[in-house]
C-alpha cells in the first residue's frame, strides 16, 4: 500500500482495516508513507525496487499515486499486470486514459459533495456539534493494471 500522509484519518482508519484482513488474504502488508501524488508513487517505487522482493500488488491512495507507479514500474522493466498489479483510488478521468488501464475504486463524487454540504449545513445549524461519520457507496472498476496473482496461475 502507497499510503497517503499517515497523520490523516483515513490512512489509520485504511491501515486497521487491511490490517485485520490481512490473515484472510494469505498476504504480508508493507504501508510505505506517501503524499498522494504521482511522484510519491514513483518515489515508493523506486524504494520497492532496492529491496530483495516485489510484491504482487501495490494498492494506491489515490488515482495519482498509482499512476506514477506504473509510470516508474513500467520504466524500471516491469510489466503492468503480469509482473505486478496497480489499483488506484478515486476514478480520475486519466485513469482510463493510460497504458494500461488503471483498476480504480469510483468514487461518486456528486452523491461525496451532497453528503459534505448536508453536514456542514447541519453543523452550522448545530444540529451536529462535532460532526458525523458517514457512508458513501462506492465500486471496483477493473480494467488493465490487474491481473492474476503470478504465484497461482496465468493472469488475466
Amino acid at each position: 500500500m502507497i499510503a497517503g500522509p499517515q497523520n490523516r484519518r483515513s490512512h489509520i482508519a485504511y491501515k486497521t482495516a487491511v490490517e485485520s484482513a490481512a490473515w484472510a488474504l494469505d498476504c504480508r502488508l508493507r504501508i510505505m508513507e506517501g503524499r498522494n501524488t504521482a511522484e510519491s508513487g514513483s518515489d515508493a517505487v523506486r524504494e520497492l525496487l532496492t529491496g530483495s522482493a516485489m510484491p504482487t500488488a501495490i494498492l494506491c491512495s489515490n488515482d495519482l499515486t498509482a499512476i506514477g507507479a506504473i509510470r516508474t514500474l513500467t520504466s524500471s522493466g516491469l510489466r503492468v499486470p503480469d509482473d505486478i498489479s496497480v489499483v488506484g483510488l478515486d476514478d480520475i478521468p486519466m485513469a482510463e486514459l493510460i497504458i494500461p488501464p488503471l483498476t480504480t475504486v469510483h468514487i461518486p463524487r456528486q452523491e461525496l459533495g451532497k453528503m459534505a454540504f448536508s453536514i456542514v449545513q447541519k453543523m452550522l445549524n448545530g444540529e451536529l456539534p462535532g460532526g458525523i461519520e458517514s457512508t458513501l457507496n462506492t465500486h471496483l472498476i477493473v480494467r488493465g493494471s490487474t491481473g492474476a496473482n503470478r504465484s497461482i496461475g496465468t493472469h488475466a
